[in-house]
């Protein structure tokens, strides 16, 4: 018997006139049936493992069909130093966006263009969704003019530090680039 069935028996062999019993558990299968079940099993785990593959071939297909997607259109290389980006300026700007206009041509103009929509070869565009606020904010821009910064998300190779930027007009000029991502809805 096994120990549900002594249990039982044990409890009924108490009472007065009761003689023991043996009780069988619907839980109680045969090697045939158990046998059918361990075959069904692994039919599951195979199932599952098919499934398994066959969605991580989907990521991967999924993965490659968006890098294809966002690469040029296979035309051959941008023409060296030619505009990334299309700028749209706005009507106006504040004071001090202003004057980090003036303060970016100066100094940064020369690489990223004249109104920071990057150029081919040499820098990327500042405006653009990678430097929206919420991914780079204003102190990225300090800690990039102030010690340079390792090429992470462009093939443009590292930028150096800016010397002789003074704080009103690092100020400046990223009132200057967030006013013109603002005007190119990048928020």
């Amino acid at each position: 018997m096994d120990r549900r069935t002594d249990r039982i028996a044990e409890a009924g062999a108490g009472y007065p006139g009761a003689s023991p019993i043996k009780v069988t558990s619907p839980y109680q299968t045969s090697p045939a049936l158990l046998a059918r079940l361990s075959v069904a099993r692994a039919d599951q785990r195979k199932e599952i493992m098919r499934t398994v593959y066959v969605a991580a071939i989907a990521a991967v297909a999924a993965g490659g069909a968006w890098w294809l997607w966002s690469q040029s259109d296979g035309s051959g290389q941008v023409e060296e130093g030619r505009a990334l980006a299309i700028v749209t300026m706005p009507a106006t700007l504040s004071p001090e966006a202003q004057a980090g206009q003036q303060a970016f041509a100066a100094n940064c103009a020369s690489c990223h263009g004249t109104d920071a929509e990057g150029r081919a070869g040499t820098a990327p565009p500042l405006i653009h969704k990678i430097y929206e606020p919420g991914h780079h904010g204003d102190m990225a821009f300090v800690m990039a003019a102030r010690n340079g910064v390792r090429a992470h998300h462009w093939p443009f190779g590292n930028m150096a530090p800016v010397p002789g930027l003074t704080d009103p007009e690092l100020a400046g000029i990223i009132s200057f680039v967030r006013e013109v991502q603002v005007a190119n809805g990048i928020r």
